[in-house]
């Protein structure tokens, strides 16, 4: 038996947006293949690569480049400073939505890491700039 098509939202009905998030990885756990964003080597070479993205003002890259980072080292003491550097990608192309996601997840996930002060105070620039001054 076949599976059953989806079928398209009916006129004049909104289709909900469904945000679809890379795996974290869980501690004890292995990648099937390696990130092709990331150069080899350890942690801290990874993020100033990323980094150097945003220094470099290849802002798509460096999105691409901290989100493979925080797939593969979620429990890396640097993943709370890369959300602040994934929401500042989506920040500057002023992808507010975005941005406000990347950056509660960074303070939600990591309340203490050094960027958490940091990841809150954009988290509320973000909402502002999405009118949501309430929030």
């Amino acid at each position: 038996m076949a599976p059953k098509a989806a079928r398209p939202p009916a006129p004049g009905k909104a289709s909900a947006t469904i945000a679809i998030r890379a795996p974290v990885r869980r501690a004890g756990t292995q990648f099937a293949s390696t990130s092709p964003i990331l150069p080899p080597g350890e942690p801290r070479q990874q993020y100033d690569y990323a980094l150097s993205l945003i220094q470099q003002q290849d802002i798509a890259k460096a999105e691409k480049a901290f989100t493979a980072f925080i797939d593969i080292h979620a429990e890396h003491k640097l993943a709370g400073n890369a959300y602040f550097w994934l929401g500042q990608t989506h920040f500057v192309r002023k992808d507010f939505e975005n941005a406000a996601f990347a950056f509660a997840d960074g303070f939600k996930k990591y309340p203490r890491s050094n960027k958490a002060p940091e990841n809150l105070f954009k988290l509320g620039m973000s909402l502002g700039r999405l009118g949501k001054t309430r929030e």
